[in-house]
């Protein structure tokens, strides 16, 4: 587990703003400006969308039906 010390952002509020509109400008939903690698946030992202897919059926599944 991590400690507050290195969780915690010590900068001024303006780095977190500049991140957020940065971010905005380029489209995006949501910002977590410490996160790196954006494959960190896409994957579940993804994931999600892709259960959308199948979760949106006007039928039970097969299993459902024996």
């Amino acid at each position: 587990m991590p400690t507050p010390a290195t969780i915690i952002w010590r900068s001024g509020w303006w780095v977190i703003a500049d991140a957020a509109l940065a971010e905005f400008d380029q489209g995006k939903l949501v910002t977590i400006p410490a996160l790196v690698y954006i494959d960190g946030w896409k994957r579940p992202e993804e994931a999600r969308l892709a259960l959308g897919e199948v979760l949106s059926r006007a039928q039970p599944a097969p299993r459902y039906w024996a």
